[in-house]
């Protein structure tokens, strides 16, 4: 009985380090402050700014964002002022909603974790469906 009890607890306890472990991109992943940048669909680059994340556990977080235009006639875009954010985190993939709570004005980004840097795609949804959209970077600031 005593084998079988080790047993079962070593199981137990070898499957529920392999659940907190699977994460790889959640191990190397930092929260706070990243400087961002977006390009239109022609890769010119034309918002920056920042993004702030906090983890609420290990697939979500949430945060700030703050994004400028670097060209004027991207000034009234949705993807520009500041606002709160939420997301999720499933090995190195990350997702981004930068207007929750809104049905049909949304920005999401979509992108890859690694090395400090998240680079992807971001995309606008408006009433009409997929509106605009285009390349992301974001990299960790380390204030320091």
């Amino acid at each position: 009985m005593k084998l079988y009890l080790i047993l079962f607890s070593s199981i137990l306890i070898s499957a529920c380090h392999s659940s907190t472990t699977s994460n790889p991109g959640l191990e190397e992943f930092q929260a706070g402050i990243y400087q961002y940048s977006a390009c239109d669909s022609t890769d010119v680059k034309v918002l920056e700014g920042t993004i702030q994340l906090e983890f609420d556990d290990p697939m979500h977080f949430k945060g700030h964002w703050n994004v400028k235009a670097k060209k004027s006639d991207w000034a009234d875009h949705p993807h520009t002022g500041a606002g709160h954010l939420i997301g999720t985190l499933k090995d190195d993939s990350l997702s981004i909603n930068l207007h929750p709570g809104w049905v049909d004005h949304n920005i999401f980004l979509n992108g890859i974790y690694h090395d400090g840097k998240i680079i992807g795609k971001w995309m606008y949804l408006s009433y009409m469906g997929w509106t605009d959209g285009g390349n992301f970077k974001a990299e960790y600031y380390d204030e320091d």
